[in-house]
């Protein structure tokens, strides 16, 4: 049978492929002949002799065999290109095609396509959260805007209505001397001052402090303050910010009592009382005595200034009321809540002595219950001086009392009760001082 030459092409190269695939595997014999090598001049040859034609003839017939071998591997066929022709030029056979290639891949990714699907949900279910918590934000920005507007009006309105107060006290305290006052009250309405009265006509002279002290805690008695070691603290830091001329806020109810028994104690008198309107007082009043000023918070660093040789203490009627004074307020001077000590009602029956207080110890600082950063610097060191003398002069002074003389009333003035509670947790206090302290704040534990 004749061969064709496409057949004698083929066959030649078999044999050679055969021959040198002796001693391999049958995997790397089959990887051999799926490989059609570039002819060489000997497989042109001999294709030429089998074919009984010229050289150019063996080559084409060569070229034409590796044309259809790369076909063959390219799997382009003719049943291929029919197949692809109907799905180009057909578009329900085309359809059905793709129908038929996503239902296999599906089923073969159907794992896959299960995992994803519960991401997207997932995926769906974080994204409608995150509308609901930028929602949630919007409403809270809002709601956060509008109680700031309405703290800034109600703390406008709190001021006016302190500052109308303020503004009537001097009436008020005219009105009362006038009506309620001993015959020994002196009144002077054009400037609101009212001088103090004597208390002893033959009052005794002393220069001892711990005498002092003592007298001192029997006037703070007769003033209110029943609690003997409360008593003695307030006494002994009373005492403290006169010697070394550092001023007090007296906030709350009883203040005038409690200078009242600090004048009678040095002064054998009652305390002058000047009552400021529109940042205006008389000047000549200012004796070098001590002196409650009421109203005085506009003009503190004047009254200080001119009352050099005065020792000043200044009033407010409430401890709420130091909340909206500037920080810088302490300064001038600190404050001390009346109501943390008073636990009766004063009976006004003050002794009268005349102290000049010699006090030639040497003066040691004493670190306060609460950051430094709190107070201005000054401030802070007024009440390093304080507490330390005050040290000296009640050795027995607890960190409770310290607690009640200087730490609640300076952090509650300047509004930083969280971190003061925060404070309260790390000082060793019993449990029975723990309780007080937070009842005086009017916090539950």
């Amino acid at each position: 049978m004749l061969r064709t030459p496409a057949d004698t092409v083929r066959q030649a190269i078999k044999n050679r492929i055969s021959k040198c695939t002796e001693g391999l595997s049958k995997s790397d014999k089959e990887i051999i002949r799926n490989f059609v090598k570039i002819p060489s001049d000997t497989l042109i040859r001999h294709i030429s002799e089998e074919c009984r034609c010229s050289i150019e003839e063996a080559t084409d017939y060569i070229n034409k065999f590796a044309t259809e071998c790369e076909e063959y591997f390219a799997e382009d066929d003719f049943s291929e290109s029919v197949m692809l022709h109907l799905v180009e030029h057909n578009a329900e056979i085309g359809q059905k095609f793709q129908r038929a290639v996503k239902d296999e891949w599906e089923r073969k990714n159907s794992q896959l396509i299960e995992e994803f699907s519960k991401k997207e949900e997932r995926l769906s279910d974080l994204c409608a959260e995150c509308d609901e918590m930028e929602k949630l934000k919007t409403e809270i920005a809002n709601e956060y805007e509008s109680k700031v507007h309405l703290s800034e009006n109600i703390t406008e309105q709190v001021r006016g209505k302190i500052a109308d107060a303020k503004g009537d006290l001097a009436s008020f305290f005219a009105e009362y001397f006038l009506f309620c006052g001993e015959s020994s009250t002196e009144i002077n309405d054009a400037s609101s001052v009212f001088f103090g009265s004597s208390i002893d006509e033959n009052p005794e002279e002393h220069t001892d402090i711990k005498y002092i002290f003592e007298v001192l805690k029997e006037n703070l008695k007769s003033a209110g303050v029943a609690d003997k070691r409360l008593c003695s603290a307030l006494s002994a830091y009373m005492l403290s910010a006169y010697i070394i001329h550092v001023p007090l806020i007296f906030a709350g109810f009883g203040a005038n009592a409690i200078i009242d028994a600090l004048s009678a104690t040095i002064f054998n008198k009652t305390a002058d009382k000047i009552v400021v309107k529109d940042n205006m007082f008389d000047n000549k009043a200012l004796k070098p005595e001590i002196i409650a000023v009421h109203n005085g918070f506009g003009c503190m660093n004047l009254i200080l200034n001119i009352a050099k040789s005065s020792y000043i203490c200044f009033v407010a009627q409430t401890s709420e009321e130091l909340s909206i004074e500037p920080r810088s307020m302490c300064n001038y001077a600190l404050p001390v809540f009346t109501e943390y000590f008073l636990s009766s009602n004063e009976t006004d029956d003050f002794y009268g002595t005349l102290s000049s207080i010699k006090y030639n110890e040497k003066r040691k600082g004493r670190a306060p219950i609460f950051p430094a950063y709190v107070l201005p610097v000054l401030a802070f060191q007024n009440c390093k001086m304080l507490l330390g003398i005050t040290s000296d002069i009640h050795k027995e002074i607890s960190e409770y009392e310290m607690l009640l003389l200087q730490t609640l009333p300076v952090m509650i003035s300047l509004n930083k009760r969280e971190e003061l509670v925060e404070l309260l947790s790390a000082v060793n206090l019993s449990d029975k001082d723990k309780i007080e302290i937070y009842k005086l704040m009017g916090e539950k534990q």
